[in-house]
This record gives structure tokens, C-alpha cells and sequence, in this order.
């Protein structure tokens, strides 16, 4: 399933509607259903969270609530990207999967180091149980850092 990971946390009509509809989604599974989430920013990192500012991961009582509500039951993997690193780790039971970017990587001088600052693509396969994921760099693929990239300096000089 996906959901807007932009509308967690903004106390909106949007929001509400969404919370309902993972609601609904949550009460039509059974013991047997299996869930992955996507969404565009991480829910957590891979150790505790309450530390961390709102914007990079998906604030802390929204999060709680994506883990520990509805989906609880069901949930055993989420992919998500926004970092601009890639990482796999699991906690509690769940795997978090952060895809990484298509476009470019962050310095560690602008933003500390998660996972892996590497560009590239991540190839997932769901099969009831089992998730196979494989991170992967095309050949020829560039590693661009944001500060070099002409659009960043013309706006930060």
C-alpha cells in the first residue's frame, strides 16, 4: 500500500481522510495478509528516533502510529527514499528498505550519514513471505553531490 507521507503530522482534512482509509484497508485483512508500505520519507531510523527534527523522517507520533496502529498486525516492510541514502536494516519485526536516489547524493557536511550515499536504483520482489531486494548502480551511472550541480549554487552562493 502507499500513502502520502507528506500529509503525517499536518493535522489536516487531507490527513484525516487518509488515516481513515488505512483504517478500512487495516480492517479487511486477515491473520494472513502481509503489508508493505510506501511512502516517500522514512519512517525511522535504524535507532531511536525521539532526537530527531521533523522534515528528514516522518515525525514521531505519526511514525508510532504507522507501526504500532492498524497495520501492525500485517506490516513487514517499508520502502521509502528522501535521504538521499540507501539502507536496510530491520526493527521490530519490520524491514525498512530506503531506496536510494536517481538523481543525486548529499555531503555528510550538509547531512549526516545514515546509509550508504551511493545513486542509483533499488529492484524489489515481494513473494507472500519472502522480500528479495537488490540495490543496484547502472553502469555509467554518476554519483552527482548536490553542491556541485549548477542548480544548487545559483541558489546558495
Amino acid at each position: 500500500m502507499g500513502i502520502n507521507a507528506q500529509l503525517l503530522g499536518t493535522g489536516t482534512a487531507e490527513e484525516a481522510e487518509q488515516r481513515e482509509w488505512v483504517h478500512s484497508f487495516a480492517e479487511r485483512l486477515t491473520n494472513d495478509d502481509r503489508v508493505a508500505l510506501f511512502l516517500h520519507r522514512p519512517v525511522r531510523r535504524h535507532v531511536r528516533d525521539d532526537g530527531i527534527a521533523n522534515g528528514r523522517y516522518v515525525s514521531a507520533a505519526p511514525a508510532r502510529w504507522l507501526l504500532a496502529g492498524p497495520l501492525k498486525k500485517a506490516l513487514r516492510l517499508v520502502v521509502s527514499g528522501h535521504t538521499h541514502q540507501a539502507h536496510d536494516f530491520v526493527a521490530n519485526g519490520v524491514r525498512h528498505l530506503w531506496v536510494p536516489s536517481t538523481s543525486f547524493v548529499i555531503s555528510d557536511a550538509l547531512q549526516s550519514r545514515v546509509g550508504e550515499k551511493v545513486v542509483g536504483l533499488g529492484w524489489l520482489g515481494l513473494r507472500a513471505d519472502e522480500i528479495a531486494y537488490a540495490q543496484v548502480i547502472p553502469l555509467g551511472s554518476r554519483r552527482h553531490e548536490l553542491t556541485k550541480l549548477n542548480f544548487y549554487r545559483e541558489s546558495h552562493p
